[in-house]
């Protein structure tokens, strides 16, 4: 590394010696000429840092078309794949251990002869749990396809190779591709997943029931933080001159999330739900009135239908779907 004359560092590959294009909060910078990962000075410990190997660009396009090719509605039109880029994307990753107890409550109706009343039934539970939690490193994340990806890691956690041991392991020549930077280091991430994972679990016993009456826990372990590069691919395709995008996990081709060009048989599917939807709204509405009905009822219930309609007819007009 050399100093230029305005003080600004300049980087050059440790095994070509060629350039290397640097931006804020890179760790690794990829050379482009001979895609070598070179590792950077960081606040970060090189030892907590590790790489996900990724599948070559070859194999993102043979999943795409295996997956439009299996694809009922897909398989039936004519695609046109843009572009195909990767990178990739940090994130931490700690297993750690939450002690704690806590206590909901869950209303409930309770016949009595004719009439009901209103209980209130508690449960109450001690906290012990191993959980892995996971944060990206990067303040801009772009799109619901990265944090899809970043949860079917911690779902599966397939193997990474610690970062010195990958920069020889990998064939780098062949993959190049771009590290993106680092915004959070070890203790700001460690601070940020022990605030979400108790936020989280607090949220998890909420959702129980109709509320929580006590809870207390604390992360009182961790097992292990690693900084994780992740692998996650865009292929972008067309199809009648749109655009379209589908988002793979380098290691394991699995797509996390697409959008999909909305067929003219689903479309013709869905206006034909959204007049059915509006032709029975009415005659709906005097059946309940016919029946002694409640009025609110009566009036509610057509408007429902309306609402499914005009949301049937509103997607039959979008030129896309999404799947994840």
């Amino acid at each position: 590394m050399a100093m230029s004359a305005a003080a600004q560092p300049t980087y050059t590959c440790s095994r070509c010696g060629a350039p290397l294009d640097v931006g804020p909060g890179s760790i690794i910078a990829v050379c482009r000429y001979c895609g070598y990962p070179n590792i950077l000075a960081s606040s970060i410990d090189v030892s907590d840092i590790y790489v996900v190997p990724t599948q070559p660009r070859d194999y993102v396009i043979g999943a795409f078309q295996r997956l439009a090719g299996s694809d009922p509605d897909l398989s039936k039109l004519s695609l046109e794949i843009l572009e195909v880029t990767g990178a990739y994307f940090p994130a931490w990753y700690s297993q750690i251990h939450i002690s704690g107890y806590a206590s909901w409550y869950r209303r409930v109706q309770v016949r009595q002869g004719d009439t009901y009343r209103t209980e209130t039934k508690y449960y109450r539970e001690q906290i012990d749990r191993e959980h892995i939690f996971y944060l990206p490193a990067r303040h801009q994340v772009t799109g619901s396809g990265t944090y899809n990806a970043l949860a079917h890691y911690a779902a599966n956690m397939a193997a990474a190779t610690p970062l010195e041991e990958a920069s020889e392991k990998l064939d780098w020549e062949k993959i190049r591709l771009e590290f993106l930077g680092v915004d959070l280091d070890k203790q700001r991430a460690l601070d940020m997943i022990r605030d979400d994972a108790i936020d989280a679990l607090r949220s998890e016993y909420k959702a129980r029931g109709d509320g929580i009456d006590y809870f207390e826990a604390h992360v009182d372990a961790i097992r292990w933080t690693r900084l994780i590069y992740l692998p996650i691919w865009e292929v972008v395709y067309s199809y009648n001159d749109n655009a379209y995008l589908a988002v793979f996990t380098g290691w394991d081709l699995r797509c996390v999330y697409r959008t999909e060009p909305i067929t003219p048989g689903q479309r013709a599917e869905r206006i034909g739900a959204a007049s059915l939807l509006s032709l029975v709204s009415g005659p709906v509405s005097g059946f309940l009135a016919s029946l002694g009905s409640n009025q609110t009822i009566a009036y509610l219930v057509p408007f429902l239908l309306a609402g499914a309609a005009y949301a049937s007819s509103r997607s039959a007009f979008k030129g896309a779907r999404v799947e994840k």
